[in-house]
């Protein structure tokens, strides 16, 4: 059985049940995660079992998967190129190409001069910028000021030189 064949004639009949393995599986982790009992469970342990007889046609032939099973040291398998920091650029093999889903971060970051330092900076205060907003919003109201009249601008630059006045 060719490549070609798996890819466009199986992969579509068994798309539905691998992603019902997968959200079923990945609840199963949630809910030991929320015990704190993930981490010290054996991950061959944890399965999703999908019962029934699930029948995919290739050609003239009919192949028969019996109760698919998926275990999280399988997932966690499948998932560790596309969660390996180290891997940023697009790697590809006979079968598939890979590439980590820290790549375009990565890229962006480098793309904009930014390090993930200055990232966090801009999360920290973004609480209260909104804050802020939400106060002018209301002082915009309390006085009857429509904000499509200008006084959003002023607000954006009062906010703005308050906070870079409180980081020089």
């Amino acid at each position: 059985m060719s490549y070609e064949d798996k890819k466009n004639y199986l992969e579509p009949q068994l798309l539905g049940l691998a992603e019902t393995l997968k959200i079923g599986l990945c609840n199963e982790i949630w809910r030991l995660h929320g015990f704190n009992m993930y981490e010290k469970t054996d991950k061959n342990t944890i399965i999703k079992v999908q019962p029934g007889v699930y029948n995919c046609k290739l050609r003239e032939k009919t192949f028969s998967l019996k109760t698919p099973k998926l275990t999280a040291k399988q997932f966690e398998d499948l998932l560790e190129d596309f969660l390996d920091t180290y891997l940023l650029y697009t790697r590809e093999t006979e079968y598939r190409m890979t590439c980590s889903i820290f790549a375009p971060l990565q890229d962006a970051l480098d793309r904009s001069h930014l390090s993930p330092e200055d990232i966090l900076s801009i999360l920290t205060i973004l609480p209260f910028i909104l804050y802020l907003i939400m106060y002018f919003k209301g002082l915009c109201t309390l006085y009857n000021l429509s904000l499509k009249k200008g006084i959003l601008p002023f607000i954006l630059t009062f906010i703005l030189t308050f906070l870079l006045l409180n980081l020089i």
